[in-house]
């Protein structure tokens, strides 16, 4: 006889221990690491990017990989694994719905990149990649775009907002987990001063800046585009049943995002009521508006929005 997973499922236990566990091993294991990292820089100039990095990012990494080693365990001990598994089954309608959602998020970001162009408020970019460059940056773009989408929505919206709309009602569950996503797009820990020496106590001493470099006067309106977006997500991911469609938006929206942040360069003098002052369109006022739009396109009807 089969045992039924529900009656050992402790969905949000699980999310605690996905939150807590990575922070706090992440934290204890980042002095060594960076350590060890700084021996390796002794020996060899060939990782750069690994042995001159800053503590605070050789501990971001650290929390990263630790929370991902444990994501499948966290999965099966929420019960979810197989309302996931039916999200992510494959269909035709499935990956059309991904490939014109990916479209429709790519173009709609794009159109923000173009409309500051017209106005003035971004040119190119100095550093931007050229020649034969060009098209290898915007294979990555892409390849990136679509981990992003893929991986964020079944963390954010399969895992984080499944998990709480079994024991919560839906619209706390809906509000809790687009508040989580807003907040930990600002998960940048810095120290006031940069790191020269560790000790094992390091990483713990870095948990109150996990959050230092948010500013509230320049961050908000992101902020706010982040929530709309996470509530956009959940709504979207309640009347399909299924992960595509928001993977693809969320891809298309990131893929836009990372090719206009590379190559175009805003000039925060020019309309920064509209634009804002970051060369990320998504900082700015007027993502928010394309942001409530397409809440406004979820709370549709379905059979209207078809």
């Amino acid at each position: 006889m089969k045992r039924d997973p529900s009656h050992t499922a402790r969905p949000l236990w699980a999310i605690l221990l996905l939150l807590g566990f990575p922070l706090l091993f992440g934290a204890a294991i980042a002095p060594w690491v960076y350590q060890a990292l700084q021996a390796l820089g002794e020996v060899t100039d060939a990782l750069p990017k690994l042995t001159e990095s800053r503590f605070e990012k050789v501990a971001s990494r650290c929390v990263m990989l630790t929370a991902a080693l444990i994501l499948y365990p966290v999965i099966r001990m929420t019960g979810l694994l197989p309302e996931l598994r039916r999200g992510l089954t494959p269909s035709p309608d499935r990956y059309r719905d991904f490939r014109q959602a990916f479209l429709l998020g790519a173009v709609s970001m794009a159109l923000l990149y173009l409309a500051g162009w017209a106005l003035g408020a971004y040119g190119p970019h100095p550093k931007a990649p050229t020649g034969m460059m060009l098209p290898a940056a915007l294979a990555g773009f892409f390849i990136g775009a679509l981990f992003i989408g893929i991986f964020e929505e079944i963390f954010f919206r399969g895992l984080i907002f499944g998990t709480l709309r079994t024991r919560l009602h839906g619209a706390i569950a809906l509000l809790g987990s687009s508040a989580f996503f807003s907040v930990i797009h600002f998960f940048r820990p810095r120290f006031p001063e940069a790191v020269t020496e560790t000790s094992w106590r390091t990483g713990f001493e870095l948990i109150p800046h996990l959050f230092a470099r948010f500013n509230p006067e320049r961050d908000v309106v992101f902020a706010a585009t982040l929530f709309l977006m996470g509530v956009t997500l959940c709504r979207f991911y309640t009347r399909t049943a299924n992960l595509y469609f928001i993977m693809g938006l969320h891809g298309g929206w990131v893929l836009a995002m990372l090719t206009g942040a590379n190559l175009l360069r805003r000039n925060p003098e020019a309309w920064p009521t509209l634009f804002g002052h970051g060369d990320l369109v998504s900082k700015s006022p007027l993502a928010l508006l394309v942001m409530a739009l397409f809440l406004a396109a979820s709370l549709i009807p379905a059979r209207k929005s078809a």
